[in-house]
Protein backbone atom coordinates (compact mmCIF):
# COMPACT_ATOMS: atom_id res chain seq x y z
CA UNK A 1 0.00 0.00 0.00
CA UNK A 2 1.29 3.59 -0.79
CA UNK A 3 2.00 5.88 2.20
CA UNK A 4 0.94 9.46 2.34
CA UNK A 5 4.07 10.96 0.71
CA UNK A 6 4.12 8.00 -2.00
CA UNK A 7 0.62 9.04 -3.02
CA UNK A 8 1.75 12.83 -3.41
CA UNK A 9 4.52 11.70 -5.15
CA UNK A 10 2.33 10.01 -7.63
CA UNK A 11 -0.36 12.70 -7.99
CA UNK A 12 2.69 15.50 -8.87
CA UNK A 13 3.95 13.10 -11.11
CA UNK A 14 0.67 12.56 -13.11
CA UNK A 15 -0.24 16.70 -12.95
CA UNK A 16 3.29 17.28 -13.85
CA UNK A 17 2.67 14.83 -17.01
CA UNK A 18 -0.43 15.82 -17.79
CA UNK A 19 0.30 19.77 -18.06
CA UNK A 20 4.67 19.34 -18.78
CA UNK A 21 4.34 21.06 -22.27
CA UNK A 22 2.28 23.75 -20.59
CA UNK A 23 4.73 25.04 -18.36
CA UNK A 24 7.79 24.28 -20.41
CA UNK A 25 8.00 23.98 -24.17
CA UNK A 26 8.91 26.35 -27.38
CA UNK A 27 7.53 28.25 -29.98
CA UNK A 28 4.94 26.55 -32.51
CA UNK A 29 7.66 27.13 -35.65
CA UNK A 30 10.72 25.53 -33.42
CA UNK A 31 11.25 22.12 -34.44
CA UNK A 32 10.18 19.48 -32.82
CA UNK A 33 10.75 18.00 -29.27
CA UNK A 34 10.95 14.30 -27.67
CA UNK A 35 10.65 14.13 -23.60
CA UNK A 36 11.15 12.10 -21.14
CA UNK A 37 10.38 12.36 -17.55
CA UNK A 38 11.93 10.45 -13.67
CA UNK A 39 11.08 11.20 -10.76
CA UNK A 40 14.53 12.40 -8.85
CA UNK A 41 15.46 15.03 -6.13
CA UNK A 42 12.45 14.51 -4.35
CA UNK A 43 10.36 16.31 -7.92
CA UNK A 44 10.22 15.53 -11.72
CA UNK A 45 12.45 15.92 -13.51
CA UNK A 46 12.14 16.89 -17.51
CA UNK A 47 14.26 16.61 -20.50
CA UNK A 48 13.28 17.54 -23.83
CA UNK A 49 15.74 17.34 -27.17
CA UNK A 50 14.90 18.30 -30.11
CA UNK A 51 13.79 15.45 -32.54
CA UNK A 52 16.56 13.61 -34.28
CA UNK A 53 18.52 10.52 -34.20
CA UNK A 54 16.63 8.43 -31.55
CA UNK A 55 20.29 6.08 -30.68
CA UNK A 56 21.71 9.79 -30.17
CA UNK A 57 18.64 11.29 -27.78
CA UNK A 58 18.57 7.76 -25.77
CA UNK A 59 22.25 8.45 -25.08
CA UNK A 60 21.65 12.04 -24.27
CA UNK A 61 18.85 11.01 -21.93
CA UNK A 62 20.48 8.35 -19.90
CA UNK A 63 23.19 10.63 -19.56
CA UNK A 64 21.16 13.65 -18.31
CA UNK A 65 19.53 11.44 -16.38
CA UNK A 66 22.41 9.69 -14.58
CA UNK A 67 24.07 13.09 -13.65
CA UNK A 68 20.76 14.06 -11.75
CA UNK A 69 20.24 10.40 -9.60
CA UNK A 70 24.32 10.91 -9.26
CA UNK A 71 23.84 14.53 -7.34
CA UNK A 72 20.53 13.29 -5.78
CA UNK A 73 22.54 10.28 -3.92
CA UNK A 74 24.93 12.61 -2.53
CA UNK A 75 22.95 15.78 -1.82
CA UNK A 76 19.58 13.78 -0.09
CA UNK A 77 19.17 13.76 3.59
CA UNK A 78 16.11 11.26 3.03
CA UNK A 79 18.13 8.34 4.05
CA UNK A 80 21.39 8.04 6.21
CA UNK A 81 23.47 6.26 3.24
CA UNK A 82 23.97 9.33 1.26
CA UNK A 83 26.75 11.98 1.87
CA UNK A 84 25.25 14.77 3.24
CA UNK A 85 23.20 11.53 5.67
CA UNK A 86 26.40 10.22 6.80
CA UNK A 87 27.59 13.77 7.75
CA UNK A 88 24.27 14.67 9.62
CA UNK A 89 24.91 11.61 11.65
CA UNK A 90 28.04 12.67 12.79
CA UNK A 91 27.33 15.12 16.37
CA UNK A 92 30.50 17.22 16.12
CA UNK A 93 33.91 16.52 15.47
CA UNK A 94 35.47 16.51 11.27
CA UNK A 95 34.32 14.89 8.94
CA UNK A 96 35.88 13.72 5.77
CA UNK A 97 33.47 14.33 3.04
CA UNK A 98 33.26 13.80 -1.18
CA UNK A 99 34.76 16.83 -2.27
CA UNK A 100 32.42 18.25 -4.68
CA UNK A 101 29.98 17.96 -1.55
CA UNK A 102 32.24 20.45 0.43
CA UNK A 103 32.00 22.81 -2.74
CA UNK A 104 28.32 23.00 -2.73
CA UNK A 105 28.32 23.45 1.52
CA UNK A 106 30.91 26.17 0.60
CA UNK A 107 28.87 28.01 -1.77
CA UNK A 108 25.75 27.54 0.71
CA UNK A 109 27.66 28.84 3.61
CA UNK A 110 29.15 32.05 1.13
CA UNK A 111 25.32 32.72 0.06
CA UNK A 112 24.27 33.25 3.41
CA UNK A 113 25.69 36.30 4.29
CA UNK A 114 24.97 37.97 0.98
CA UNK A 115 21.48 37.36 2.01
CA UNK A 116 21.21 38.14 5.10
CA UNK A 117 21.08 34.93 6.40
CA UNK A 118 17.95 33.84 4.35
CA UNK A 119 19.64 31.15 2.83
CA UNK A 120 20.49 28.48 4.93
CA UNK A 121 21.84 25.72 4.86
CA UNK A 122 21.85 24.44 8.76
CA UNK A 123 18.06 24.57 9.07
CA UNK A 124 17.89 20.42 8.57
CA UNK A 125 16.74 19.88 12.73
CA UNK A 126 13.84 22.78 11.97
CA UNK A 127 12.16 21.04 8.48
CA UNK A 128 12.40 17.41 10.17
CA UNK A 129 10.56 18.88 13.34
CA UNK A 130 7.87 19.97 11.06
CA UNK A 131 7.41 17.02 9.44
CA UNK A 132 8.04 18.11 5.78
CA UNK A 133 11.08 15.33 5.32
CA UNK A 134 8.29 12.05 6.62
CA UNK A 135 5.15 13.33 5.40
CA UNK A 136 3.66 14.09 8.93
CA UNK A 137 3.68 17.81 7.95
CA UNK A 138 2.17 19.20 11.93
CA UNK A 139 2.80 22.50 13.77
CA UNK A 140 5.37 21.67 16.48
CA UNK A 141 5.03 22.90 19.89
CA UNK A 142 7.06 26.57 20.37
CA UNK A 143 9.69 24.81 22.65
CA UNK A 144 9.70 22.20 20.73
CA UNK A 145 10.90 24.69 17.62
CA UNK A 146 13.33 27.07 20.18
CA UNK A 147 14.97 23.67 20.42
CA UNK A 148 15.32 22.69 16.66
CA UNK A 149 16.61 26.22 15.66
CA UNK A 150 19.27 26.20 18.39
CA UNK A 151 20.57 23.34 16.29
CA UNK A 152 20.74 25.69 13.44
CA UNK A 153 23.43 28.16 12.22
CA UNK A 154 25.97 28.60 9.82
CA UNK A 155 28.83 29.67 12.50
CA UNK A 156 28.43 25.54 13.31
CA UNK A 157 29.82 24.42 10.37
CA UNK A 158 33.24 24.84 8.88
CA UNK A 159 35.27 23.82 5.80
CA UNK A 160 38.50 22.83 6.55
CA UNK A 161 39.97 21.56 3.41
CA UNK A 162 38.26 20.21 -0.02
CA UNK A 163 37.72 17.21 1.70
CA UNK A 164 37.39 17.95 5.29
CA UNK A 165 34.61 19.72 7.39
CA UNK A 166 33.86 20.56 11.13
CA UNK A 167 30.97 20.27 12.95
CA UNK A 168 29.45 21.84 16.39
CA UNK A 169 26.75 19.76 17.75
CA UNK A 170 23.65 17.61 16.46
CA UNK A 171 23.37 20.22 13.20
CA UNK A 172 21.56 18.95 10.22
CA UNK A 173 22.63 20.35 6.72
CA UNK A 174 19.75 20.44 4.30
CA UNK A 175 20.72 21.71 0.90
CA UNK A 176 17.48 21.31 -1.20
CA UNK A 177 17.03 24.99 -1.93
CA UNK A 178 20.07 24.87 -3.81
CA UNK A 179 21.02 21.05 -5.09
CA UNK A 180 18.36 20.63 -7.10
CA UNK A 181 19.74 23.70 -9.18
CA UNK A 182 23.16 22.34 -8.92
CA UNK A 183 21.86 18.98 -10.46
CA UNK A 184 20.68 20.83 -13.68
CA UNK A 185 23.68 22.80 -13.81
CA UNK A 186 25.58 19.56 -13.89
CA UNK A 187 23.01 17.97 -16.16
CA UNK A 188 23.44 21.06 -18.69
CA UNK A 189 26.96 20.72 -18.71
CA UNK A 190 26.98 17.01 -19.56
CA UNK A 191 24.44 17.67 -22.76
CA UNK A 192 26.65 20.68 -22.98
CA UNK A 193 29.86 18.46 -23.37
CA UNK A 194 27.98 15.48 -25.36
CA UNK A 195 27.42 18.13 -28.45
CA UNK A 196 23.73 18.24 -28.10
CA UNK A 197 22.81 21.64 -29.48
CA UNK A 198 19.50 22.29 -28.21
CA UNK A 199 17.45 20.65 -25.37
CA UNK A 200 15.59 22.06 -21.91
CA UNK A 201 16.44 20.21 -18.30
CA UNK A 202 13.47 20.72 -15.58
CA UNK A 203 13.68 19.89 -12.43
CA UNK A 204 10.33 21.14 -10.78
CA UNK A 205 10.86 24.60 -11.81
CA UNK A 206 14.70 24.77 -12.11
CA UNK A 207 14.95 25.26 -15.38
CA UNK A 208 18.08 25.37 -17.89
CA UNK A 209 18.03 25.49 -21.81
CA UNK A 210 20.54 25.67 -24.72
CA UNK A 211 19.49 26.63 -28.21
CA UNK A 212 16.92 28.90 -29.64
CA UNK A 213 13.42 29.12 -29.08
CA UNK A 214 12.63 27.50 -25.73
CA UNK A 215 9.97 28.88 -23.38
CA UNK A 216 8.68 28.41 -20.01
CA UNK A 217 5.40 29.39 -18.29
CA UNK A 218 5.49 30.97 -14.23
CA UNK A 219 2.80 28.89 -12.64
CA UNK A 220 -0.04 30.91 -10.98
CA UNK A 221 0.57 30.28 -7.23
CA UNK A 222 -3.29 30.74 -7.03
CA UNK A 223 -4.64 28.34 -10.04
CA UNK A 224 -2.86 25.20 -10.18
CA UNK A 225 -3.60 24.98 -14.09
CA UNK A 226 -3.25 28.50 -14.72
CA UNK A 227 0.16 30.63 -15.83
CA UNK A 228 0.84 34.41 -15.24
CA UNK A 229 3.66 34.96 -17.44
CA UNK A 230 5.09 33.34 -20.31
CA UNK A 231 9.28 34.00 -19.96
CA UNK A 232 11.97 33.51 -22.97
CA UNK A 233 15.07 32.96 -21.09
CA UNK A 234 18.06 32.72 -23.48
CA UNK A 235 20.96 31.63 -21.88
CA UNK A 236 19.44 32.62 -18.15
CA UNK A 237 18.85 29.95 -15.94
CA UNK A 238 15.51 30.05 -13.92
CA UNK A 239 13.89 28.32 -10.45
CA UNK A 240 10.66 29.29 -8.64
CA UNK A 241 9.94 29.20 -4.94
CA UNK A 242 6.15 29.26 -4.24
CA UNK A 243 4.37 28.61 -1.04
CA UNK A 244 1.99 25.99 -3.10
CA UNK A 245 4.36 23.56 -3.62
CA UNK A 246 4.52 21.59 -0.67
CA UNK A 247 2.39 22.70 2.32
CA UNK A 248 -0.32 22.20 5.10
CA UNK A 249 -2.89 23.97 6.54
CA UNK A 250 -4.01 24.33 10.07
CA UNK A 251 -7.01 26.64 10.68
CA UNK A 252 -7.27 28.25 6.94
CA UNK A 253 -3.34 28.89 7.69
CA UNK A 254 -0.91 27.60 5.41
CA UNK A 255 2.53 26.62 6.08
CA UNK A 256 4.87 25.92 3.51
CA UNK A 257 8.48 24.10 3.36
CA UNK A 258 10.40 27.54 2.90
CA UNK A 259 11.45 28.22 6.48
CA UNK A 260 12.48 31.72 8.17
CA UNK A 261 15.99 30.86 9.81
CA UNK A 262 14.94 33.80 12.57
CA UNK A 263 11.89 32.43 13.71
CA UNK A 264 11.80 28.19 12.74
CA UNK A 265 8.73 29.10 11.48
CA UNK A 266 7.90 28.68 7.00
CA UNK A 267 8.09 32.09 5.68
CA UNK A 268 5.10 33.79 4.67
CA UNK A 269 5.50 37.43 3.26
CA UNK A 270 4.78 36.21 -0.18
CA UNK A 271 3.61 33.70 -2.40
CA UNK A 272 5.79 33.26 -5.20
CA UNK A 273 9.35 33.97 -6.29
CA UNK A 274 10.75 33.25 -9.84
CA UNK A 275 14.50 34.53 -10.62
CA UNK A 276 16.23 34.52 -13.65
CA UNK A 277 20.30 33.96 -12.91
CA UNK A 278 23.34 32.79 -15.03
CA UNK A 279 23.51 29.29 -13.23
CA UNK A 280 20.16 27.33 -11.92
CA UNK A 281 22.34 27.05 -8.84
CA UNK A 282 22.69 30.66 -8.28
CA UNK A 283 18.74 31.02 -9.23
CA UNK A 284 17.45 28.88 -6.87
CA UNK A 285 19.39 29.40 -3.87
CA UNK A 286 17.95 33.67 -4.66
CA UNK A 287 14.38 32.20 -5.23
CA UNK A 288 14.31 30.68 -1.63
CA UNK A 289 16.12 33.68 0.02
CA UNK A 290 13.97 35.97 -1.50
CA UNK A 291 10.46 34.28 -0.60
CA UNK A 292 11.64 34.16 2.92
CA UNK A 293 13.04 38.06 2.80
CA UNK A 294 9.80 39.71 0.86
CA UNK A 295 9.76 42.03 -1.42
CA UNK A 296 11.17 45.75 -0.43
CA UNK A 297 14.35 43.68 0.88
CA UNK A 298 14.43 41.77 -2.28
CA UNK A 299 14.48 44.57 -4.23
CA UNK A 300 17.55 46.11 -2.22
CA UNK A 301 19.96 42.57 -2.72
CA UNK A 302 19.23 42.18 -6.20
CA UNK A 303 21.54 44.99 -6.44
CA UNK A 304 23.97 42.71 -4.96
CA UNK A 305 24.24 40.20 -7.92
CA UNK A 306 24.65 41.18 -11.16
CA UNK A 307 23.26 39.35 -14.00
CA UNK A 308 20.17 38.38 -12.06
CA UNK A 309 16.08 39.21 -11.90
CA UNK A 310 13.27 38.69 -10.31
CA UNK A 311 9.50 38.32 -9.90
CA UNK A 312 7.28 37.98 -7.05
CA UNK A 313 4.05 37.37 -6.52
CA UNK A 314 2.45 38.35 -3.46
CA UNK A 315 -0.70 37.17 -1.03
CA UNK A 316 -2.97 39.26 -3.44
CA UNK A 317 -1.47 37.77 -6.10
CA UNK A 318 0.47 41.35 -7.39
CA UNK A 319 3.51 40.63 -9.64
CA UNK A 320 6.61 42.87 -8.40
CA UNK A 321 9.48 42.89 -10.69
CA UNK A 322 13.47 44.08 -10.36
CA UNK A 323 14.28 46.29 -13.19
CA UNK A 324 15.44 44.25 -16.22
CA UNK A 325 12.79 41.43 -15.56
CA UNK A 326 10.35 42.05 -18.35
CA UNK A 327 12.99 42.17 -21.16
CA UNK A 328 12.65 38.41 -20.81
CA UNK A 329 8.60 37.95 -20.58
CA UNK A 330 5.61 38.55 -22.60
CA UNK A 331 2.47 38.38 -20.79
Amino acid sequence: MLNKKAILFLAAFILFFMIGLFFTGVEKEAPKRVKQIIPAMGTIVEVQLQEGDASQNEKAFKAAFDEIRRIDSLFTDYNDSSTIGSLNKVDSGKVTVNPEVVALVKRGLELSPKTEGAFDITLGSVVRLWGFKDGSMHLPASDSIKIALGKSGIDKIKIINDSLIGKKGEIHLDLSGIAKGYAVDRAFYILEKMGVKSFLINAGGEIRAKGEGWTTGIQDPFNESGIVEILYPGKKAVATSGDYENFFEVDGKRYCHLFDPKTGFPAAKVSSVTVLADDVTTADALATAFFILGIEKSKELIKNFPGCEFMIIDKNGKRHYSPGFKDYTRS
